[in-house]
């Protein structure tokens, strides 16, 4: 009868609330990194300046005595008065805008659109509102035959960002960094590019394309010569972060075991295995270090979340169910907050979890969806399709969190 019970009982243990359950991650081994062919072409980067509807974007100065995102305040510098708001403020129709992305502050927002070239109506393009200034990067999006995958990053600092282009009749990788005014275009020994992230402290991108028959994870330096190869596969990957210098990639991969996160470093030809054996990773939102991440998985047929240390080596189990699912979105500066959406009920919810006290922060209203969440936890954006504004990406502060008890 024990015997019979047991399975059932490491079930219950695995979903009944309860201390954070952690287990070491094993030391790094030696991995082959390959190279491919790069060509890079360097441009000037130039936003095109949007038309706005009458008035132009609506700058507002911070009052005397008033300090952005402070306490549970809800000013924010650039912005109009108190949120919610409009993603771009109204200033052009938002009902065809998607993915909202945000930086460290929310100083610099954007997101894909579409209907912005009368000429060209199905077109999408990134508009983003970075200095006070709205433009429009001038390559349209390429169309990715599956929607889960992303077509443009953003740094923390709202600075650099990779989008991935449809030019010629094929799709291309484009590295952008405002400071320097530099767009550059990487091309080489690989076709299918798709799903970039971006480095935050370095012009460096990585995204997943196909070398001859294989799928592969490319990380390309605008200033290098070739394409580092991290890994070739049959199987399906993909690649969600950079660390700042980008030279530690973080992705996911088919092992022996099942899919697998994975940290390898260029330097030292390292590889890390973050996940657990048994598990399969499903989603995963890295640090701005690269030295930790929130990813969640199936582990046999039961949905987890978890917290993986890079530094201390350490994976924590946050929480787990068998009638829900997470995808995971964001982690703030602080570790802290964790943005995920969870799924199994009558329709998605999106949470933040907060790490340190082991419990729910917020969470948004049904019905909206694609959230995104500034790099110091302050801030928040999610398209509502059916907001009483209008269809489109909102800007919200976030109730602080609680102070430990």
């Amino acid at each position: 009868m024990v015997s019979i019970l047991l399975p059932a009982i490491a079930v219950l243990v695995l979903i009944i609330p309860g201390p954070a359950a952690a287990a070491g991650i094993p030391g790094a081994k030696p991995v082959e990194l390959g190279s491919v062919p790069l060509k890079v072409v360097e441009n000037e980067y130039r936003a095109d300046p949007m038309r706005r509807a009458s008035k132009s974007w609506p700058v507002q100065p911070l009052a005397e005595g008033e300090t952005a995102l402070e306490g549970a305040s809800e000013v924010v510098e650039g912005r109009i008065g108190r949120g919610p708001w409009r993603l771009f403020e109204g200033t052009f129709p938002e009902e065809g805008c998607r993915a909202p992305k945000l930086n460290e502050d929310g100083t610099t927002s954007l997101a894909i659109c579409t209907g912005l070239d009368v000429s060209r109506p199905e077109d999408e393009n990134v508009v983003l509102v970075q200095d006070g200034v709205l433009s429009r990067y001038r390559y349209p999006i390429a169309e990715l035959p599956e929607p889960a995958v992303t077509e443009v990053a953003l740094a923390p600092d709202g600075k650099r960002f990779a989008v991935l282009t449809e030019e010629g009749g094929g799709r291309s990788v484009h590295l952008v960094n405002a400071d320097s005014g530099k767009d550059w275009k990487v091309a080489g020994g690989w076709t299918e590019p798709g799903n970039p992230v971006v480095a935050s402290k370095a012009d460096v991108v990585a995204f997943v394309a196909r070398v001859g028959r294989d799928q592969a994870v490319l990380v390309v330096d605008a200033m290098g010569t070739e394409a580092t190869v991290v890994r070739r596969a049959r199987g399906r990957l993909s690649v969600h972060g950079l660390s700042p210098d980008g030279r530690r990639v973080v992705l996911v991969a088919d092992t022996n075991d099942r899919a697998q996160l994975l940290l390898v470093d260029l330097d030292s030809s390292k590889q890390m295995v973050l996940s657990h054996r048994k598990s399969a990773v499903t989603s995963v939102a890295v640090h701005a270090s690269g030295d930790a991440m929130a990813f969640a998985a199936d582990v046999g047929g039961v949905c987890a979340l978890y917290w993986a240390d890079v530094t201390g080596r350490r994976r924590t189990e946050l929480m787990a169910s068998v009638d829900a699912c997470y995808a995971v979105t964001a982690v703030d500066r602080a570790r802290r907050a964790i943005l995920y959406t969870e799924t199994g009920g009558e329709a998605p919810v999106i949470r933040i979890h907060d790490r340190r006290r082991g419990e729910l922060r917020y969470q948004v209203i049904k019905g909206c969806s694609q959230p995104a969440l500034s790099n110091n936890g302050a801030l928040m954006t999610v398209r509502c399709p059916k907001a009483r504004m209008g269809a489109g990406g909102y800007l919200f502060v976030l109730p602080p969190p609680k102070d430990d008890d």
